[in-house]
């Protein structure tokens, strides 16, 4: 199935403890109403928080995002800056 780029709507995001680490996590809703839970961890969370130059997680909420949809998961997270 062919993979296609979509923007996406980060919703519910948290930062906590996992059982393999601290990690961001939040859902990407995509219009057509599929959602997908989202884990970040380590540099990666870092790197994703920093590029939306914000001071808290909580303000990602409602933040648009560039996704690969292939209509069964959602991957390859890229922020979306207007």
């Amino acid at each position: 199935m062919e993979k296609v780029r979509t923007i996406a709507i980060i919703k519910d995001v948290g930062y906590g403890c996992t059982d393999i680490g601290v990690c961001l996590h939040f859902t990407v809703e995509i219009p057509e109403g599929m959602a997908s839970l989202q884990m970040l961890f380590g540099i990666k969370a870092e790197n994703f928080i920093s590029k939306y130059n914000v001071f808290d997680i909580h303000e990602l909420n409602g933040k648009p995002v560039w996704v690969q949809d292939n209509h069964v998961t959602m991957t390859d997270l890229e922020p979306c800056i207007i």
